[in-house]
């Protein structure tokens, strides 16, 4: 009998353990900003975060089983139908892909794209991780106009230097010259 509530009370522990480990891996889950997509080897999805049913407009329940090639645009299905060959070899990295989003526009994400082993270290799935793009090329777009005005200010400035340094000479050269006509000047009446 000791020993049944021995192992009961281990099992209770366990099984706490678990649900605690559960609720974490959840909250991490949902409150990634990332897209996250597990699928098994034949690339039908297992399992998704919130971020992924956000741009996409379709629940987890929907998503699961499905292969995740249907939610790549045309654009970018042929290189991802090559995923599932790559990863064995090699992760994959800042690969640009989009996805088709809520209302049917295309959505760019850079993906991240890993191997996903089991236990006994055996090819299970992959792994897709993806940031959008659509932020960051906004922010090249802001940071190139804002270089070119730069550029534009700074030929200016160079051009407004040049004027001032020539004016500069323009007067030391007059001035020069004025003193000796000044004084041709006031003898000449002499």
């Amino acid at each position: 009998y000791a020993d049944l509530v021995h192992h009961q009370v281990a099992l209770e522990q366990k099984n706490s353990a678990l649900e605690d480990a559960q609720r974490f891996l959840a909250s991490v889950l949902s409150s990634m900003t990332d897209v996250l997509i597990v699928c098994d080897v034949e690339g039908r999805i297992q399992q998704v975060n919130q971020a992924l049913e956000e741009l996409v407009g379709r629940c987890e329940a929907e998503l699961r089983g499905t292969s995740f090639l249907a939610l790549m645009a045309p654009v970018s299905r042929p290189m991802a139908e090559g995923f599932a060959t790559r990863i064995r070899n090699d992760a994959i990295h800042d690969c640009e892909v989009a996805l088709i989003g809520r209302d049917g526009d295309e959505a760019p994400l850079a993906m991240n794209c890993t191997s996903r082993y089991d236990h006994r270290g055996r090819l299970v799935g992959m792994v897709l991780m993806g940031r959008p793009v659509g932020d960051l090329r906004e922010a090249y777009r802001a940071l190139e106009f804002a270089y070119g005005q730069l550029k534009q200010a700074q030929t200016r400035l160079i051009g407004a230097e040049k004027m001032a340094s020539l004016g500069r000479l323009v007067a030391g050269v007059a001035h020069e010259l004025n003193n000796p006509i000044s004084f041709v000047y006031g003898n000449v009446h002499a």
